[in-house]
């Protein structure tokens, strides 16, 4: 999803405790990470060589279009990492999509709000083309449970 980033989003961090808050509306939820210091601290430098605070992809944007089947766009509401606009210009920009964005979630929704996450899923993947989410005039609904 990073690859969506608008031009003028703040450059993503991977400071730990940033990365934290920004990942999670609820980190209590997240799963204990047992790999050892040293594999996290590895896995974060691979991430910076290979450039991933601009991770923005133009050619995977320019190709996006060409996406032919039914799809399922989901998005935290509290989502700081991936603006809502680039959900949005993902949406706009493949045929067929729907986007659904997840209440009191951020970026790890499905971590943040994994009942909400997996009904959405389910339903998509159960009703296909009869997908439908009614709100108002366009494709897009906030889920907030039951």
């Amino acid at each position: 999803p990073a690859g969506f980033r608008p031009l003028d989003a703040a450059p993503l961090s991977f400071e730990p405790a940033v990365m934290l808050r920004q990942l999670y509306a609820h980190p209590e939820k997240r799963p204990i990470d047992e790999k050892p210091p040293e594999f996290i601290t590895g896995n974060r430098d691979a991430i910076a060589f290979y450039n991933a605070a601009d991770s923005r992809d133009p050619e995977l944007i320019s190709r996006v279009a060409e996406i032919e089947c039914e799809t399922l766009i989901i998005h935290g509401t509290q989502d700081v990492r991936v603006p809502a606009e680039a959900a949005r210009s993902l949406r706009h920009a493949i045929p067929n999509s729907h986007l659904i964005y997840i209440y009191d979630a951020a970026h790890g929704l499905e971590i943040d709000q994994p009942e909400r996450v997996a009904d959405v899923i389910e339903d998509f993947l159960m009703r296909g083309e009869a997908f439908i989410v009614k709100a108002g005039q366009t494709d897009e609904a906030v889920i907030t449970g039951n």
